[in-house]
């Protein structure tokens, strides 16, 4: 059981959670606080986190890197993520402005969860 860390705006939020007792989800959970947890802000811990704002701007990180940054990261800090099959795909576009990188994860070819920045 985790507790149910959503928000409103967040997809699927539902305002009546207070915990989540799918695996999927708390799962689902862990990628999401790996992905957007700084390194060095939590105690105890100071490489979890995949820094992905900055990571995403420091010039001369590509594709691989970043896959892989996000691989260990979750085989390091997500104790459910060896139970299931996770892929993990990520592409970088140039644009008009800024160049975007988008992040697929996919979990046992079902769930899906799909970053952009």
């Amino acid at each position: 059981m985790e507790l149910y860390i959503k928000t409103a705006g967040d997809p699927n939020y539902v305002a009546t959670e207070v915990q989540v007792e799918s695996e999927v989800e708390m799962l689902i959970s862990q990628i999401e606080m790996i992905l957007f947890t700084r390194r060095g802000d939590v105690i105890g811990s100071p490489d979890l986190g995949c820094n992905l704002e900055d990571t995403l701007y420091t010039l001369g990180f590509n594709e691989h890197q970043l896959k892989s940054l996000i691989q260990q990261q979750l085989f390091t800090y997500s104790p459910l993520a060896a139970k299931y099959n996770i892929k993990v795909d990520v592409i970088f576009e140039r644009g008009e402005v800024r160049d975007r990188a988008y992040i697929d994860i996919l979990i046992d070819n079902k769930y899906a969860i799909t970053v952009a920045g």
